[in-house]
């Protein structure tokens, strides 16, 4: 069996690794780096125009991006990696648009301190330049793999606390069928969380906290640069990685129920990192390695629409996952989820 061989071959070539922070002591650049993180806020106080936190990673230094991606705060692993049943897969963080024609990064955080959109790293310094925010925000919005960091835990809060779903985008967009599935909700009432009682808002949370989001590369963007994601590097394998790592650690402690991982724009963002992986780490010809996706769709990946597909859609319904190509009707999707987190 392939799965098998990837077992066999990842003991080999890396080795057993047992929890999420041997994992990424070992792999991620972010981990314990103060140095970008330093450079990032002597940028603001010196309002550069050459910060990039794509420097992080020497093998992206060449490549012509945009300001968002430059400035932007990176957003790349959220929960926890080890025990999550589902994998939330996606190209790369949005951002909204900000508009400033000055060049330096503190011009750029000054205008975009202006967007009401909610999202919080827009909000690192005032006006007058004092920061708004501290170390610890930043290393946890680029990764934070405690349980309460799951983005759709946050969203129901604010559910909790008085908001309304239209006014959630994760939950909206991804993960509100999938929340029905779970609580055996089959028919398709709009804007169910709004008439959760507090029994099932509890629920969701505790099941929420199951959902691991990854970004095939972190840097934000308002359109996905795919010379980035295509690009070999530290940075761009940290995902695929722990797919990988999660995936061997499941065949090793044969868990009944298999996780999920659910891609956006498999073949255009996704595929190249968990080839590099595949390759460089552990060695695998072309050959083996096709025939080990196989299996892996077969087993573990999910993908919106099929592999190929490249339109910008957003959007989980309960027909539009496919299984290696093949379509999940709304039945095998209630049950999937159902059964994925009752286990």
């Amino acid at each position: 069996m392939n799965l098998t061989n990837l077992v066999a071959r990842y003991k080999e070539k890396i080795g057993e690794i047992e929890t999420a922070q041997n994992f990424l002591d070992k792999f991620s650049p972010w981990t314990n780096n103060t140095e970008i993180i330093n450079s990032f806020w002597e940028a603001i106080k010196q309002n550069s125009t050459s910060f990039s936190w794509t420097h992080i990673d020497s093998n992206l230094k060449t490549l012509k991006l945009s300001k968002y991606e430059h400035y932007g705060i990176p957003n790349h692993i959220r929960v926890d990696i080890q025990n999550s049943k589902l994998y939330l897969c996606l190209t790369n963080p949005n951002i909204a648009k900000v508009d400033e024609r000055k060049k330096g990064i503190s011009d750029f955080y000054k205008s975009a301190n202006n967007i009401n959109d909610g999202d919080p790293s827009l909000k690192i310094i005032d006006s007058f330049g004092n920061h708004l925010k501290n170390d610890l925000f930043l290393n946890n919005h680029i990764m934070d793999i405690s349980s309460e960091g799951s983005i759709l835990f946050q969203e129901l809060e604010m559910i909790e606390n008085g908001k309304k779903q239209e006014d959630t985008y994760y939950l909206k967009h991804y993960f509100s069928n999938i929340c029905m599935a779970y609580l055996g909700i089959t028919d398709k009432p709009k804007s169910f969380a709004n008439r959760l009682n507090p029994k099932e808002l509890q629920s969701l949370k505790e099941m929420s906290k199951s959902i691991a989001n990854l970004e095939s590369y972190p840097f934000r963007s308002q359109n996905p640069n795919y010379k980035l994601a295509s690009k070999k590097s530290e940075i761009n394998m940290l995902s695929a990685r722990t797919i990988i790592w999660r995936i061997v650690k499941n065949e090793i402690d044969a868990i009944d129920i298999n996780p999920i991982f659910i891609f956006r724009r498999f073949n255009d963002t996704w595929l190249t990192s968990i080839k590099n992986v595949l390759k460089y780490d552990l060695q695998f010809t072309e050959n083996e390695i096709n025939n080990l996706l196989v299996e892996l769709h077969d087993k573990y990946f999910l993908t919106f629409q099929k592999q190929e597909f490249k339109n910008s859609t957003s959007s989980l319904g309960r027909e539009s996952l496919y299984r290696n190509n093949k379509k999940i009707t709304s039945n095998e999707f209630n049950q999937l989820f159902y059964n994925l987190f009752k286990s």
